[in-house]
This record gives structure tokens, C-alpha cells and sequence, in this order.
């Protein structure tokens, strides 16, 4: 197998490979223009032989770059030019394709070429290609270049009595993207109007000759001038004509300079923009003109039998006549912004309309028309307005329309509190009176899903049932027959906790601590469990965020009273049942034991422990044996000790639930021999 490789140089850094079975392969990707050097090594299992000798190799020549073309407006060449190749004695071929038409080749030894013979509006594609000893280069990027445009054609002339406009049209100028046409007066007045279509209209004096021609236009060449066309402008008309409208009647009286003799016959005209018509006739220089459409921009134009005008579509003088009066006029309000759409009948189309919108306290708010709606969008909430629309043309008004009551939504409440009664339950939330309202609705929306609502005309609204433990967000919204305000800021209150439940203690006799536990009830931050004596004892308590706690330090042989309260955001939880606790009896005091020489019993007394019910008194020899008696005074027997042996006495006390604490302890031996006879029929034993 052979690999062949490219070495990597300061123009293409890339190296560049092939491999084959055979002697020859094909790189690809190489750049034009260079010199390569070309190595192959031998591959067989895994090993690779030393290079080649390089071969150096040079790549076809570039093609030619930064093709620009100019044209000479004058005579349509075209010169297309290109930088420079790098290699000596290089040859340039251009292509040349013409739109539409026939394709051209052409050769230059110097990096430019001048294409003639070319015709006006004409548009030729170029590209070129770099040839040298050995290759030709691929073609580089096209360009195009237009020649000039040809100068228009076919001009046509129409001219208009009473505007005085002459409009001017020609056919299109291949490539051209504007043109301006040039009006010349025999008496010397000059006027030009430029345009992208093929017409354009400008002013001329009346009864005046002209010539007219036309030059079209490309970004970079302008067309000789078209042929001109010469052409009479309009007729004049009788001049100096004035009008003047009467508001009430709607007519115009319309006056002139008579220069057409004694026994001419006038007509004044009036037209509209919709080409609509109406005339007065008459021998003198004045007439009035009647019937005319209300609301219309009117050209007034006059005009004698003998001037040959054919139509004649309007004049620069004009008026307008009087305005329509709208009706039917209508309200829309979207509440939630308080913007008015006021819509109307009878509007003329040349006139304007002025909405009125008047206050309670006479304030007005105005919004202008010219089309048959308006839209208020500054009312103010919780106000009355009476909206009237009036129309107006430069001249005169309309009477206005008949106001129509407009109120806008009420005003936003204000200040809401809300404040929660922890005895009763009742949460109360108010506000400050908004305009426009004649209602209220406040929501209650909780944080568990608990939704609930209450409707007032006054400003405050009583909640009795809401549900315990949770947060409610309240918002209040105003309202009138036909709109609702926004709602007001949101206040958040908590309602009273829920109850906790399932109270249980139990008691460790032993260190005299109550274990307290309960079911948590919702919405309750904090618990607070006390042990109240029924006695002159100490009060004990714990607290906790959880549901069990401890209460120690409990006064022996004691009834306690056991009960938790709980403390929400803003209300307590008071406690809703308790338990009794009687803690372990107190040790007895004051022991006392007594023992007989003559037998090993031994006689126990001690004085009576708070909260015991019964006693028991104990006698522990040094193994751990046991002897004891029970009963419920403050003495008993001890009787078959062990003879000759050391015991420690105690008694400790004993009710219902607990063995208490044992008393103090005292030391005893009893006798050696029980038959020994001694003096003392008894001995106190301290």
C-alpha cells in the first residue's frame, strides 16, 4: 500500500493525502497558484519506508479577482478590469453574456479589457479566467454591468381644465429605475416632476404651448433625452372666482371676473372628490350653488359654452360646504382600562368630528375624528360623563349631538385592612369608599383551596365561616350596573389556628416528668403544655414547634392539672380538655426502727409522705435479700430476719400508679443467738 502526502508550507499549512494499492492516486483540495511538494512512503504490515525524494509540483494558476466594470454613459462601452495575476506572461480570457442574447469570448494580455459596439439598454454578465503555460483557471465570480438606458418612447400628453395639470406618459426604458420629465413653455416656464413609473403630472399655465421629454435613469447613467412632444396646455377659465358658503343652507355663492363678453352664458360648478356634481347657470358674473352634499370638500370651477374643455374634474380653488350633523351615536367602555369608543352616523367624508366629554364638574376631555369613531383613552375612574359629537369643517359647525351619559368604571378600592377576631372567629376587612361604586365584593381566596366571597354596599364585609389554619389572601373589587373595577391590593391575614387534639400523658415515677404528646392542629406555630397543681405547687410547662414535650421538675405526691395550648400567626389556640397527673408519693420521713433482742422481727413506724396510699417498708440484708412489710398506717413488722446479720431499713410510699421514692435509710444488726437472754426487753435502733 502507498500513501502519497503533501508537505505543509506557508501558504497551505494542511496536509494533503491519498492512498492506493496501486501507483497512482488523486489529492484533492490543493490551492491554486502554488508550488507542492509531493512524497510517497510505503505501508506494509504496520511499518511505513522512509519518504520519497520530493516532488515539487506547481497547481493551476489562480483565476483572476475583484472584477470591476465601468460604463461610459456616452457611447455604452463597457470596461471590465481585474487585479493582476502573480505569474509572469499570464493570459486573460473574458466571457461576456449578453441578457437574453448571444455569449462573447474575448482575450487580453493586460488586466483589463474594453468591450464596445454595445447597445443602450443592455445588460451583459462578465467573468474571467487566468491561463498560463500549462492550465487555464477556473472562471472567477460573475459581474454585471448595464449600458445606458435608452431614451423613452411613445410620449403621450393629457391636460385638464381647471387643475391646470398636464399628465405625461411614455413607455418603459428597459433597466431604467426612474425617470424625470421636463415641461418647457413657449413664454419661458420651466416645470419637472421625477418618478419610478412611466407618468408623472405637474402644473402648466393655461393657454400656454409646450414641450415635454423625458430622460430615464440607472444607478449609474442617464439616457439622452427622449423625443419631445409638443402639446397645448388647457384652455383658461374665467378667473378670480371666490365662494362663499352659507352654513344654514348649505349653498355656496359663487362670484367671478367676466371676461368672456356681455352675452356669454356661465356655469360655476361645484365637484366633489367622488366626481358628484352640482352647477348654477347664469348671463352674469355671480350664482349661488344649492343642493350640495353635506361634509364634502368641494372644487368650484367656471366655465363658458365656448371653452372646449370636455370633463373637467375639479380646480385648485376649493371649499367646503357645510358639515353633516352625526347621529346615532354610540358608547362602548372596556372597563378594565376605562377607554371609550364613541361611534357615529352621518359623518360627511371631507369633514371632521370634535367628541365632547363633559364632566360633573364641567371639565371637558376632547377627542378629534376625521373618520366616524373616536376613542377616549384618559377618562378618569368612578366618573359621569356626557359625551356629544359635533362635526366641523374649516368654515362652519353642526349642531352636536344629543349628549349620552357615559360612567366610567368605579375607582380601585383603597386601604384595605382586615383584622381577624380571635374570641368570635369573624374576620372583618375594610376600605376606603370608592367612586362610582354603588357595590362591593370582597374575595377570600386560602392557601389550602378554601374560596369564599362576601357582597356589601357599605365599606367592610364580615367573614363568620372561614376555614381555620390557613393564610387567605383578601382583594376587594367596586362595582356599578354595568362595570367592575380592578381589584384592589391583595391583604394577607391568617385565620384563627385549628384546635389540636388527642391529648395523652403518661408519667415517669421515677424523675416525677410528664411526657405530654397531642395531634397537631393546622395553622399553630408554637405549643405551650403546663402542669397547674390543684395545690399551692409550682406551675411546670414546656414548649415545642412539634407535638410532644416534657414536663419535669414536678413536685412529688402533687395532682396536677395537664393541659397545651397552641399560638397561630395572630390568635391562639387555647387548650380544649386536660388530664390529671399525680405524681409519685414523696418519701416518708421521721423512720423510726425498732428491734427485739429476744427475736428478729423489728418493728418499722416513719411519718406519713404526701401522696401515698400505702407503705412498704423494706429490710436489705448486705446480699441483696429482701424482707418487707405492707400497710397502709405509718408502722409495721418485720418479722424472721436472718440473725446476727446488718440490714439497711427504708420504707418508701406506694399509690395507685407509682412507687415513690424511699425514705432516709437506717442500719440494724440484728441479734447473734436468738434464745440469748438479754436485760433490755427492747433497743431503739437510729
Amino acid at each position: 500500500m502507498y500513501e502519497v502526502m503533501t508537505l505543509p508550507s506557508v501558504m497551505d499549512e494542511r496536509v494533503h493525502n491519498c492512498s492506493t494499492d496501486g501507483t497512482n492516486c488523486s489529492l484533492t483540495e490543493l490551492h491554486c497558484g502554488e508550488t507542492v511538494a509531493i512524497t510517497v512512503v510505503t505501508i506494509e504490515r504496520g511499518c511505513r519506508s522512509q519518504p520519497s525524494e520530493p516532488l515539487m509540483f506547481k497547481t493551476v494558476i489562480c483565476p483572476p479577482t475583484d472584477l470591476s466594470t465601468v460604463t461610459t454613459c456616452s457611447n455604452n462601452d463597457i470596461t471590465v478590469s481585474w487585479n493582476l495575476s502573480p505569474e509572469t506572461g499570464a493570459q486573460y480570457f473574458i466571457h461576456s453574456q449578453k441578457d437574453e442574447g448571444a455569449a462573447t469570448n474575448f482575450t487580453s494580455l493586460q488586466p483589463f479589457y474594453l468591450v464596445s459596439g454595445l447597445h443602450c439598454s443592455e445588460l451583459y454578465t462578465f467573468q474571467v479566467a487566468a491561463l498560463n503555460s500549462q492550465c487555464s483557471s477556473v472562471f472567477s465570480e460573475q459581474i454585471q454591468a448595464e449600458t445606458a438606458p435608452c431614451p423613452p418612447s411613445n410620449l403621450t400628453v393629457k391636460t385638464e381644465c381647471g387643475t391646470n395639470m398636464a399628465i405625461l406618459g411614455w413607455d418603459v426604458s428597459r433597466y431604467a429605475i426612474s425617470y424625470t420629465a421636463t415641461f418647457t413653455g413657449t413664454h419661458g416656464h420651466v416645470v419637472s416632476c421625477s418618478t419610478n413609473t412611466t407618468s408623472c403630472s405637474v402644473k402648466v399655465d393655461c393657454g400656454r404651448q409646450y414641450s415635454a421629454d423625458v430622460v430615464a435613469s440607472t444607478e449609474t447613467c442617464n439616457s439622452s433625452n427622449s423625443a419631445v412632444l409638443t402639446f397645448d396646455s388647457a384652455p383658461c377659465l374665467p378667473d378670480q372666482v371666490e365662494a362663499e358658503l352659507d352654513c344654514t343652507a348649505n349653498s355656496f355663492a359663487v362670484q367671478w371676473r367676466g371676461t368672456f363678453g356681455n352675452s356669454a352664458m356661465y356655469t360655476a360648478m361645484a365637484i366633489a372628490n367622488d366626481n358628484s356634481r352640482v352647477s348654477c347657470e347664469t348671463s352674469s358674473t355671480q350664482c349661488t350653488i344649492q343642493n350640495l352634499k353635506c361634509g364634502v370638500l368641494y372644487s368650484i370651477v367656471v366655465t363658458t359654452a365656448s371653452i372646449d374643455c370636455g370633463t373637467i374634474n375639479g380646480s385648485d380653488y376649493q371649499v367646503y360646504s357645510a358639515p353633516c350633523k352625526p347621529d346615532n351615536v354610540s358608547l362602548n367602555l372596556q372597563c378594565s382600562t376605562d377607554v371609550a369608543l364613541v361611534t357615529w352616523e352621518n359623518a360627511g367624508p371631507d369633514q371632521h368630528q370634535v367628541v365632547t366629554a363633559i364632566d360633573s364638574r364641567g371639565q371637558a376631555t376632547i377627542c378629534n375624528s376625521s373618520s366616524s369613531n373616536c376613542t377616549f383613552d384618559q377618562l378618569e375612574c368612578g366618573k359621569k360623563y356626557a359625551i356629544s359629537v359635533t362635526g366641523y369643517t374649516n368654515s362652519c359647525s353642526s349642531e352636536p349631538t344629543v349628549a349620552k351619559e357615559l360612567s366610567t368604571a368605579p375607582c380601585i378600592p383603597t386601604h384595605v385592612k382586615a383584622l381577624v377576631d380571635c374570641e368570635s372567629g369573624i374576620t372583618s376587612v375594610t376600605w376606603d369608599e370608592a367612586l362610582g361604586a354603588t357595590s362591593y365584593i370582597v374575595y377570600a381566596r386560602g392557601s389550602l383551596g378554601y374560596n369564599t366571597s362576601c357582597t356589601n354596599n357599605n365599606f367592610h364585609c364580615n367573614f363568620f365561616n372561614l376555614e381555620c389554619g390557613q393564610d387567605y389572601n383578601f382583594t376587594v373589587v367596586a362595582r356599578h350596573d354595568s362595570c367592575v373595577s380592578s381589584a384592589s391590593e391583595t391583604i394577607t391575614v391568617s385565620s384563627g389556628p385549628c384546635p389540636h387534639s388527642g391529648l395523652q400523658t403518661s408519667l415517669d415515677c421515677d424523675t416525677n416528668t410528664v411526657m405530654v404528646s397531642w395531634t397537631p392542629g393546622r395553622g399553630i406555630l408554637y405549643y405551650n403544655a403546663s402542669a397547674d397543681p390543684f395545690n399551692i405547687a409550682q406551675e411546670q410547662s414546656c414548649s415545642t414547634n412539634g407535638s410532644s414535650c416534657n414536663i419535669t421538675s414536678l413536685d412529688c405526691g402533687e395532682s396536677y392539672r395537664v393541659s397545651v395550648s397552641g399560638q397561630g400567626h395572630g390568635c391562639p389556640s387555647p387548650s380544649q380538655s386536660w388530664n390529671r397527673i399525680n405524681t409519685a408519693p414523696c418519701p416518708p420521713t421521721q423512720l423510726r426502727v425498732n428491734s427485739s433482742c429476744t427475736s428478729n422481727n423489728i418493728s418499722v413506724s416513719w411519718q406519713a409522705s404526701k401522696g401515698s396510699l400505702s407503705y412498704m417498708a423494706v429490710a436489705e440484708n448486705a446480699d441483696g435479700h429482701k424482707w418487707s412489710c405492707n400497710t397502709s398506717s405509718t408502722t409495721c413488722q418485720i418479722p424472721e430476719l436472718l440473725c446476727g446479720q446488718e440490714y439497711k431499713v427504708y420504707v418508701i410510699g406506694i399509690d395507685l400508679t407509682c412507687i415513690g421514692a424511699m425514705s432516709e435509710i437506717e442500719m440494724i444488726r440484728t441479734g447473734e443467738y436468738i434464745h440469748y437472754s438479754m436485760n433490755l426487753s427492747s433497743a431503739n435502733i437510729y
